[in-house]
Parts: C-alpha cells; structure tokens; sequence
C-alpha cells in the first residue's frame, strides 16, 4: 500500500488497503468463531455436567424415596403384626382369665355339693347307729346322698374334658341324666338332639352353664310338674341353637316363683352366657322352658 502511494496511485492503495481490512477482518472473524464455538462447546459441555448431575441427583432421590418407601412399609406392616399379636395375646390371656374363674367356680361348687352331701351321709350313719327302728328310711337317704355326690363328681369329670368341648357330648351327657329320671317317673319322654349339629363346639363355660340349666329344668320337672309328657330338643333358630325343656303338668304361675324352685338360678345361669332364658307355664297348662344360646357363645372366647 505505501508503494503505491509513493508512486502516487492512490486508487490502486485505496483498494489494497480495503483488501486488507477484508482480509483483517475475514481472520478476526474466523477468530470470533472459533472463539464462539469454543464457548459454546464449553456451555454445552457443562450444561451436559449438569444434565448428567442433576439426572444423578434425581435417581438417588428416587431410590431414597424407594428405600423409604419400603423401610415405612415394613415398618408399618410390623406395627401391625404386633398389634395383631398383642391383641391375641390379650384375647388368650381373658380366655385363661375366664378358665381359671370358672374352674374356681366348679371348685367350690364341688366343695360345696359334695361337702353338704358327706356332712348328710354323716349325720344319717350316726342316726342309724342310734335308731334301729327307722334304719330303712335312713339307709334310703344315705343311698340318695351317696348318689348325688357321685353324680356331681361325674358332671365334674365330664366339665373339665377338654375332649367334651362338642355338642354331641353334651347331648349325650343330658340323655344320661334324664333317661333314667323319665323311665323312674313312667313319663313318657322326648330326647331329639340332632346329629347334624353335633360336632358343634362349645366353650366349657357355655357348656357348662348350658347342662346345669337343662339339668335343673329336667330335675324341676320331675320333682313338680305330674306330667305324663315331656319333651327335651335343640335346634338351630338362624346361627343360633335353641333348647326347648317342656311338659304337660300341672304348671305353675311363673310371677310367684321361689327361691325353693331354683328358677331363678336358671335365669342367672343363662345371663353368665349372654342367653335368653324365657319360661312360659300357668296352672293346667304345663310348662314350656327355652334357651337361646347365641353364636357368638358357640366358640371359644
């Protein structure tokens, strides 16, 4: 360019000065954008950094939520295993609970019945010994007593069977008792506990409660009613079962009962079990005794 201004060809310098401000400015700007590029790459290299750490990010929070999720899970579904075990426990324990109550009971009941059966058999050997002109009527009373006291230790036995815990056992346990107190009495009587509710189980306290209660119906009826008939059946009324002790004797008024008739203890009996006792009966017109057990007593618990 300054040999052409030296030779005064200031037209010729014009243009290669502008070739060279081209070419200055063609370098420059491959320069720019190499640079660009360069930055760029840089820009999309980090944003790639990024992308790769946020996704990182993202997936361990996603296995910690897992990992939460399923310690929460195993924990919840602990608590529940043992709130279902502690709530079995509890349920056991009120069951032995109740056992051990009821076993007490039949204790001192056999303390009591058989005692006061002794004590009499006692009491009628000395009588014996001293009066030899009635020795018959007291021979009779001390085989009475004696047979009692057998029978109650009998129904002991036969209560506190494990193996007896089924409806068919205390069908047979209450044909054993009455069979021979209807056959005595020349009464014409009605045994009907069907088979088909036979292995039905029952708790030993509904069992018991359940036997004592036909047995003092049975024991009532013969001792007062005069029948000629009776009837003594179970059936199932829906899930439940209903016993059903009824004559055709001389009755009685059921608002004036005694304590001498032992109604009452039936009726406190049947509320041991959450049963419903209901005495029908007038004068001349029999007596019709039921009891309805509910399902729910029907099982152990």
């Amino acid at each position: 360019m300054k040999v052409y201004e030296g030779k005064g060809d200031y037209h010729k310098a014009l243009n290669f000065s502008n070739q060279v401000k081209r070419y200055t400015d063609s370098i420059y700007m491959e320069s720019s954008n190499l640079h660009m590029k360069q930055v760029e790459a840089i820009y999309q290299s980090e944003s790639e950094q990024s992308k790769i750490k946020l996704l990182e990010t993202t997936r361990r929070n996603d296995r910690l939520m897992m990992i939460g999720s399923l310690i929460l899970f195993a924990l919840l579904l602990i608590a529940g295993l043992l709130y279902y075990l502690r709530n079995r426990l509890i349920e056991r324990n009120r069951r032995l609970q109740r056992e051990l109550e009821i076993r007490t009971q039949i204790a001192s009941d056999l303390h009591d019945d058989m005692g006061s059966s002794l004590s009499s058999i006692h009491i009628f050997s000395e009588l014996l010994r001293k009066q030899n002109n009635k020795s018959e009527e007291l021979l009779n009373k001390i085989e009475e007593n004696a047979k009692e006291t057998l029978d109650a230790l009998d129904d002991i036995i036969w209560l506190v069977k494990p193996s007896n815990d089924k409806f068919s056992n205390l069908s047979m346990h209450i044909g054993q008792y009455a069979v021979p107190l209807f056959e005595g009495k020349n009464i014409n009587a009605e045994i009907d506990f069907p088979d088909w509710i036979s292995e039905t189980p029952l708790p030993m306290e509904s069992r018991r409660n359940i036997f004592l209660i036909i047995k003092e119906s049975i024991n009532n009826l013969i001792k007062y009613s005069n029948c000629t008939e009776a009837l003594v059946k179970a059936e199932y009324v829906d899930d439940d079962i209903l016993f059903t002790v009824k004559d055709n004797g001389k009755g009685f008024n059921p608002e004036m009962l005694t304590n001498r008739n032992g109604l009452k203890n039936l009726k406190a009996r049947a509320g041991q079990i959450n049963a419903v006792l209901n005495i029908q009966s007038a004068p001349g017109e029999g007596t019709l005794i039921t009891l309805l057990v509910k399902a729910k007593n029907l099982v152990g618990g």
